[in-house]
């Protein structure tokens, strides 16, 4: 069903559902000064002057890694590096993340996607055993033995 989020706790027998809605629009944040301000004021968050920070590194075009053929689809790949130069993340030389991606223009998604970091190491996520059209209707009810508990958005 559209416009809800459900989370299903199948050790208590749970659902939880969060409700969907129209974003509410951002507040400014409002600081007291100390407890005995009963007029808080909004503080402007410091910032660092351009001039001190370094010079990012832009990213190189991705590279086109062809087609291939996964799980019977037809998906294009591409290499992309994200570079963090020294001295940004207090790094003493640059970082690359690489991400490779085979995408599916059938699916509209990833059907593969690699992402490689010296800080966080190897990640693979992939579909298997994908089926097109429509998902069984009963995949989205809640199990009739489950408590459900609704929470409106935030």
């Amino acid at each position: 069903m559209e416009g809800r989020i459900i989370f299903l706790d199948t050790e208590h027998k749970i659902a939880t559902v969060n409700l969907l809605g129209q974003p509410k629009a951002l507040a400014a944040i409002a600081i007291p000064q100390d407890s005995s301000d009963k007029n808080p004021k909004v503080q402007p968050v410091p910032t660092v002057p351009a001039h001190r920070l370094p010079t990012p590194t832009p990213d190189p075009a991705p590279e086109d890694l062809g087609t291939s053929q996964i799980e019977g689809f037809t998906v294009q790949g591409t290499r992309s590096t994200h570079i963090i130069s020294a001295g940004v993340i207090g790094n003493d030389r640059p970082i690359a993340t690489t991400t490779e991606r085979w995408f599916s223009i059938d699916l509209k998604m990833d059907l593969v996607n690699i992402t490689e970091s010296p800080d966080s190491g190897k990640h693979v996520r992939k579909l298997v055993n994908i089926r097109a059209g429509e998902p069984d209707p009963l995949l989205f009810q809640i199990p009739s033995d489950f408590k459900v508990k609704e929470m409106p958005q935030q």
